[in-house]
Parts: structure tokens; C-alpha cells; sequence
């Protein structure tokens, strides 16, 4: 099944002019759906761009020997310890 579609994204340059007086200059994103499979997104639909949480330690379980692992899995909980689990 193909996607949906691409977003593009643009950033404009916004100056604000804080409380303090501080002038900041911020990016503000324009979102565009280009590349649709599905046909046209109506004109009233509602978009939010979202950044996913960061993942930290993917690259450390990869670091463990896949033995250590296989010999810590304990599907039936032998142990008794009320922790039960597979090497997925």
C-alpha cells in the first residue's frame, strides 16, 4: 500500500519582541502535502505538526551478546520472581 503523501515543510523567519524587550528571531513552520495518493486533503482539514519523543538506549540493547540475552529470558517465570518475558 503506498502513503499517503509527503509533507513539506518551509520555515519563515518571525521577529517577537518579548516581555523584557529581548528581540528574537524564530522559525515558524508552513506545512504542505505534496506527492498525495489518495487524492486532494480538503481545504478543511486541520494540521499540527509533531516531533516524536527522543528514544535513548536503542544502541545499547544492540551492544548486548544476543546469548546474555537468550539466557535472561524466562517466558514460564522458573525463577518465581513474578518477572516473566521472551526475546522478542
Amino acid at each position: 500500500m503506498p502513503g499517503e503523501g509527503r509533507a513539506r515543510i518551509q520555515y519563515q523567519e518571525v521577529t517577537e519582541t518579548l516581555a523584557d524587550g529581548e528581540v528574537v528571531k524564530l522559525r515558524q513552520p508552513t506545512i504542505e502535502f505534496v506527492e498525495l495518493n489518495f487524492g486532494e486533503i480538503d481545504k478543511n482539514t486541520l494540521t499540527s505538526p509533531r516531533v516524536a519523543p527522543p528514544i535513548f538506549g536503542l544502541g545499547l540493547l544492540e551492544a548486548i551478546d544476543q546469548a546474555t540475552l537468550l539466557s535472561l529470558a524466562d517466558p514460564e517465570d522458573k525463577n518465581h520472581d513474578g518477572i516473566s518475558g521472551r526475546v522478542n
